[in-house]
């Protein structure tokens, strides 16, 4: 099992900031400085000490993601989305906690953020709908990089990738043809591949 390694390669990161943090921290706390700046310090240190976390934990995330995707379908690449979306839930999650720990009200920016990412999901409507095509289509495993496919508007050929917005097929003649994953998940197909 490769978990083992990420979360080792990940703390390897994480330990030796650790370490300064407290180091800085404990020497903070000799110092001759008033309540109020110790208080800052001590926040501002937490603070990064947080971020340093948060990035530590979106790498492990992420890999044990890619590592479980890579053995279940036997293609890692083809696990790119389900990386992306988790690192960056990760991260958003660790960046508000920080922000929460340096004493800044999250609960304005998680509004003005689902108000933005209301417009934001209004002007990317084609490409949050190939997004979510291409995560159903990797999770419900009807097609599989190496498969060989045909639509029924005429394009076939082997599988070559998967990705957030579109699915490359090689035809016969080795070309590529970039099919939207919307446009997959609409249309019938016949998977050659797979019984």
């Amino acid at each position: 099992w490769s978990g083992d390694d990420i979360i080792v390669d990940a703390l390897r990161t994480l330990a030796p900031w650790a370490a300064v943090i407290a180091g800085a921290a404990v020497a903070a706390s000799t110092l001759p400085l008033t309540t109020r700046v110790l208080g800052f310090v001590n926040q501002s240190l937490t603070a990064v000490l947080i971020l340093i976390a948060t990035i530590s934990a979106a790498r492990v995330v992420a890999g044990l993601v890619q590592s479980v995707a890579g053995a279940r379908t036997g293609v890692a690449g083809s696990a790119s989305i389900f990386v992306n979306i988790t690192r960056i839930v990760v991260l958003v999650m660790g960046v508000l906690v920080a922000l929460e720990t340096m004493g800044v009200s999250i609960a304005p920016l998680v509004t003005a953020l689902g108000v933005g990412g209301l417009a934001v999901a209004l002007a990317l409507q084609d490409t949050l709908a190939n997004l979510f095509a291409g995560v159903h289509i990797l999770a419900s495993k009807t097609v599989q990089p190496g498969d060989y496919i045909r639509l029924t508007s005429g394009e076939e050929g082997y599988v070559v990738d998967i990705n957030w917005r579109n699915t490359v097929v090689r035809n016969l003649s080795n070309n590529l043809v970039i099919i939207p994953n919307n446009r997959l998940a609409r249309t019938n197909m016949t998977n050659f591949t797979q019984p």
